[in-house]
């Protein structure tokens, strides 16, 4: 849903998804007059399936996604885990 309460677009996630163990799709809207830039970054487990974004800039709405990976040697998958940090001159926000 985007800001306005309509759907979003989110044109490519949908290949990228199909047949991944625990995809996560995370949305991070922008509400703001300050540009957000990513101080930190991680993923405790799987992998990025399209990497969260350097900076999101003011009132406007980024996506990023991840999904399992392929466990030790190949067999089993793990699942996703991870966490991406936002500084702008007043706010902090961590997506986890």
């Amino acid at each position: 849903m985007d800001e306005d309460g309509g759907q979003a677009e989110l044109r490519g996630f949908g290949d990228s998804f199909r047949n991944k163990k625990n995809p996560l799709l995370c949305i991070l809207v922008n509400n703001t007059q300050q540009l957000l830039t990513q101080v930190a970054s991680f993923e405790d487990s799987g992998a990025w399936l399209e990497p969260p974004p350097g900076a999101v800039g003011a009132f406007s709405t980024v996506a990023w996604a991840s999904a399992g990976a392929p466990g030790l040697m190949g067999v089993g998958t793990t699942g996703t885990s991870g966490a991406v940090a936002f500084r702008g001159a007043n706010v902090d926000v961590v997506v986890a």
